[in-house]
């Protein structure tokens, strides 16, 4: 695993795995919650893209290039990976638990909204929607 430089967490990545029926795999790195520990989770991408904090910002962007509501997100058990978005000190912030990269050790992350949007596989799996969305709407001749 490669080091990651404090400056430069929280971070996100595309890991390629060639193994199982899913090849892609998210990985973020950010801090232990309620320690200063950078950990590393890891989930495939259709748990990535089924992630409720994943989805809420897909929903906004959304929510912004189109006049109609998206598609509520189904419930899915409170299993590993789960998270979600809370108010705290003032301001949103997206909790999340997921297996340590390479064990099945679960660990909470954290990270205010805005670092949140700012992650690459975050950016990633928004590209992916509004594409998708796009080609859809596309008349096809």
């Amino acid at each position: 695993m490669t080091s990651v430089a404090s400056g430069e967490i929280p971070t996100s990545r595309l890991d390629f795995r060639n193994k199982g029926y899913q090849p892609y795999w998210m990985l973020v790195t950010a801090y232990r919650s309620g320690s200063n520990e950078p950990v590393t989770i890891e989930m495939d991408f259709g748990e990535w893209l089924a992630f409720a904090p994943v989805q809420y910002v897909v929903k906004l962007e959304l929510s912004q290039k189109q006049p109609r509501r998206p598609a509520p997100n189904k419930d899915r058990p409170e299993t590993v990976p789960h998270g979600h978005i809370e108010w705290r000190d003032g301001q949103n912030w997206v909790v999340v638990t997921a297996h340590r990269t390479g064990t099945q050790e679960a660990v909470t992350i954290e990270m205010t909204l805005w670092q949140w949007f700012g992650l690459k596989m975050v950016r990633f799996a928004v590209e992916q929607h509004l594409t998708n969305w796009h080609d859809r709407k596309m008349p096809r001749w």
